[in-house]
């Protein structure tokens, strides 16, 4: 197998992208395999497709750079990401498998497609103690998550590696993932509506039951204000280029809260000439 190495330098404003299907599966992560995931995407070129026998290196020093923590955490936390990546799904939905069927070459027409479909990330990942430092190897169906993304219009979130290893909970990640989302699909906005149970799908605040219903968490608002906007709203602001978040109600059905209207705005930052290239290619493909 040839073994190729072509990171691409890193900075303060390197982002990564991937395309929306895969924020489900992004958000159900524990966050020391986003972190180490994170790591190894932000090498990848967005416009382009990578080759097949590809692997991303990732190693402690990187961790320990990114993430701000000490080097024998940073050993421990690539073993347990790689190990965790392993066995994650990329969980489709009846829409994915529709959309992504010619794609993907999926065996499947419009009578029959299936309502969910779970296609693994890795094909695997290695170790190497000597030298603190993981390999993973992207199967080619996640590939065309993660790469050749000029094409998909507006169906591609944007978010900024150092906010992404810098926060440190689950529901965090997943609301500060929302907002770029919103924020690659319209960057003039600076707001989104959603209905509540919308935005616990989007944080995976769910389970399912027996009898495959979802059940979702957090049914009363003012605990799931508190226990999870409030402390998200506050380590967003702190930790990434997100500011002035908040969050108000717009809409109720009786009296219980069924949508939120949320309002943010962003730091400026310079361009990387990747970022400009990138941005000027989608543009000649989806000129108004």
């Amino acid at each position: 197998m040839r073994v190729t190495m072509n990171k691409k330098s890193l900075s303060r404003l390197t982002k990564v992208r991937h395309r929306n299907d895969l924020n489900l599966t992004l958000s159900a992560l524990p966050i020391v395999a986003k972190k180490v995931l994170f790591l190894a995407m932000s090498q990848i070129n967005s416009k382009n497709e990578f080759d097949d026998d590809h692997i991303f290196y990732v190693s402690a020093s990187d961790y320990v750079q990114w993430a701000n923590v000490k080097a024998n955490a940073a050993y421990a936390a690539l073993k347990e990401g790689a190990a965790i990546l392993d066995s994650v799904l990329l969980k489709l939905n009846n829409e994915d498998i529709l959309n992504l069927k010619n794609e993907l070459k999926l065996p499947f027409t419009k009578k029959n497609i299936p309502d969910s479909m779970n296609l693994s990330l890795t094909e695997f990942s290695v170790y190497y103690n000597d030298e603190g430092r993981i390999g993973i190897k992207f199967t080619n169906s996640a590939k065309r998550f993660l790469c050749n993304l000029v094409g998909v219009e507006k169906k591609y979130t944007t978010q900024v590696l150092l906010s992404v290893v810098s926060l440190s909970s689950v529901n965090a990640a997943s609301l500060y993932q929302l907002i770029r989302k919103h924020y690659s699909a319209n960057s003039r906005l600076g707001f989104f509506d959603i209905s509540i149970d919308e935005l616990k799908d989007e944080l995976n605040l769910y389970s399912i039951d027996e009898d495959g219903n979802k059940e979702y968490k957090y049914p009363d608002f003012p605990i799931f204000k508190r226990d999870v906007l409030n402390k998200s709203v506050k380590e967003i602001i702190k930790l990434t280029e997100v500011k002035n978040l908040k969050f108000e109600v717009s809409g109720k059905l009786g009296r219980k809260v069924d949508r939120l209207k949320f309002s943010y705005s962003l730091d400026s930052v310079n361009l990387t000439d990747d970022e400009r290239e990138f941005l000027d290619m989608f543009d000649k493909n989806f000129s108004s």
